[in-house]
């Protein structure tokens, strides 16, 4: 009788790093392997965390810290769409350290919406 694959689902939320079982094969053997589904959200945390730690040079760097001091007053939508904005006429890695200037939230809707608009690629 052969056993149908079963989900380990007692550490949820793990993403990438939940196992799945194969069917035992010959000599009994069963192997575990991670679960290959989410091989695209590992490239987009990557992408995420390498933009994160980017850092810009001198100028660009004060040009940035005014920019997040200038969305600061605007709604959370208008700061997201103009971040955006940014991030297709400036670059992704200029936008996001707009983003961690202003708030962490903040910088997770833009990497949110920045997979959504397919800024991410």
């Amino acid at each position: 009788m052969a056993k149908k694959k079963e989900e380990n689902k007692f550490e949820e939320g793990k993403g990438d790093e939940t196992p799945y079982f194969e069917e035992p094969k010959e000599g009994g053997e069963v192997s575990i392997e991670k679960n290959k589904e989410n091989a695209p959200d590992r490239e987009i945390r990557a992408l995420r965390e390498k933009l994160e730690k980017t850092e810009l040079s001198g100028d660009l760097k004060k040009e940035a810290e005014t920019h997040a001091k200038n969305l600061k007053h605007l709604k959370e939508d208008e700061q997201i769409n103009n971040l955006l904005s940014t991030a297709k006429k400036r670059g992704a890695p200029y936008a996001t350290y707009v983003a961690k200037k202003m708030s962490p939230y903040i910088l997770d809707k833009l990497h949110d919406r920045m997979i959504e608009e397919g800024i991410y690629k």
